[in-house]
C-alpha cells in the first residue's frame, strides 16, 4: 500500500491571497492520498508581532518573524511536500525542511511602475529577494501565463518545473441561467446594472474614476453601479453617497450564493484597476457571462478578449472607461467561451496533482 503524501500548506489569509489559499486548501483536503497540515496566518497574527518602531511598518518583516517562529516548531515533522502561497514563506523557511520538496504558487513579482529612483531600487531589490527565495523551489505554479513569463527575470533561480496554475472555480455554478437567450427585460429599455467586486478601492481605480465622473459631471444615468466590498473607505463612501452608487459590504466567502446572485443579476462587470495581476473576480464575472470593461494591465487579457467578451481600456483612461461602458452593451450577447475551461475547478485540481507528483 502506497503511503499517503504528507503536505504542509502555508496559506495566507492576508488581503490579496485569501481566495487562493482557500481554493488550495479545499482541493488538497479533497485528495484521499494527502495528509494535509495547514499553517495559516491572518493580518491579526501579523499585527501582534512587536517590532522596533523603525521597522514596525514593514509588513514583510512581520510576516518573516511570525512564520519563522511557527515553521521552526514544525521543521521536525517529515513533510514530503511544502507548498507556499506567495514568496514570503520561502524566506522564513531558510535552512528548514531540507528533505522536503518545495512548491510555490506564484502570483507575480512586486513591481513599482513610477519613474523615481526609489521605484527602480525597489524593483531591483524585489528581483534579488525572489531569486534568492526561488533557489529552494522545485516546482513553481504560476498564476498566469503573464506571471510565467516573468521567471527569466530571476537570474539566480534554478527551477526544475514551472507550470501555469489558474485559480479554478465551478464554472457551471457561476453561469447565468438562460445565458445566450433573449432577455425578458432588454437593457435598451432600462438602466444597465454594473457590478464592481473587490477591496482596495484606490488601487482598483474606483476613487479616481468616480472622482472624474463627479468633477466632469459625466452623465452616467444609463447605469446603476453596485460595489461589493468589505473595505471601509470614507472617500468611496462619500462618492457613493453623492453619485447614488449602491455599496454592498456584508459579503464573505461563506455567503457565496449571494455573491453569485449579484453577478447573475448584473449586466456589466467593471474593473478600472490601476495595478493588478489576474483578479479572481474577472474569472467569476466571465463565468457568469457578463461583458467586462477592465484595464489592460497584468494578465487581465488572459480572461478578457477585447471586442469578444468585453473591452480593455488603457490604464487611467477615465474618458475611455465611460465610452467603453456604453460600447460594451453593443457586443454580441455574452456566452461562456471555450477558453474559460482553463479556469475550471477540474483543471485547477489536475495542475495541483501534477505539482505534487
Amino acid at each position: 500500500m502506497v503511503p499517503n503524501q504528507r503536505v504542509l500548506l502555508i496559506a495566507s489569509e492576508v488581503l490579496g491571497n485569501s481566495t487562493a489559499s482557500r481554493r488550495f486548501t479545499e482541493v488538497l483536503q479533497s485528495l484521499a492520498h494527502v495528509d494535509l497540515t495547514v499553517l495559516s496566518f491572518s493580518q491579526d497574527d501579523l499585527d501582534n508581532i512587536r517590532l522596533p518602531t523603525l521597522f514596525g511598518k514593514f509588513q514583510a518583516l512581520r510576516t518573516y518573524f511570525f512564520l519563522r517562529k511557527k515553521l521552526r516548531a514544525m521543521a521536525h515533522q517529515p513533510f514530503d511536500v511544502v507548498l507556499a502561497i506567495t514568496c514570503q514563506p520561502l524566506l522564513s523557511m531558510h535552512g528548514l525542511f531540507k528533505n522536503s520538496k518545495i512548491a510555490m504558487w506564484f502570483d507575480a513579482l512586486p513591481f513599482h511602475s513610477g519613474g523615481r529612483l526609489v521605484d527602480h531600487l525597489f524593483n531591483v531589490a524585489s528581483r534579488l529577494v525572489y531569486s534568492w527565495a526561488f533557489r529552494r523551489v522545485d516546482t513553481l505554479l504560476a498564476m498566469s501565463e503573464w506571471a510565467q513569463k516573468q521567471i527569466p527575470l530571476f537570474a539566480f533561480a534554478r527551477l526544475s518545473r514551472v507550470e501555469v496554475c489558474y485559480i479554478g472555480i465551478p464554472l457551471q455554478r457561476w453561469r447565468k441561467p438562460n445565458l445566450g437567450l433573449p432577455p425578458d427585460n432588454p437593457i435598451n429599455k432600462r438602466v444597465a446594472r454594473v457590478i464592481i467586486v473587490g477591496n482596495d478601492a484606490r488601487r482598483k481605480g474606483l476613487i479616481d474614476f468616480f472622482s472624474y465622473v463627479k468633477s466632469k459631471q459625466i452623465d452616467c444615468s444609463a447605469f446603476q453601479f453596485t460595489i461589493v466590498t468589505n473595505e471601509y473607505n470614507p472617500a468611496l463612501m462619500g462618492l457613493a453617497h453623492e453619485l447614488g452608487i449602491t455599496l454592498v459590504n456584508d459579503i464573505t466567502h461563506d455567503k457565496l450564493d449571494r455573491l453569485i446572485a449579484l453577478y447573475q443579476g448584473a449586466d456589466i462587470f467593471f474593473l478600472p484597476t490601476k495595478a493588478d495581476m489576474l483578479p479572481n473576480v474577472l474569472i467569476e464575472s466571465a463565468a457568469a457571462g457578463l461583458p467586462i470593461v477592465a484595464t489592460d494591465v497584468g494578465a487581465i487579457n488572459e480572461v478578457v478578449v477585447s471586442g469578444q467578451n468585453g473591452i480593455l481600456v488603457g490604464n487611467g483612461d477615465w474618458p475611455g472607461f465611460v465610452q467603453a461602458l456604453h460600447h460594451v452593451l453593443l457586443l454580441p450577447r455574452a456566452r461562456l467561451p471555450i477558453f474559460l475551461e482553463k479556469f475550471s475547478e477540474e483543471q485547477f485540481r489536475r495542475v495541483i496533482l501534477r505539482g505534487l507528483s
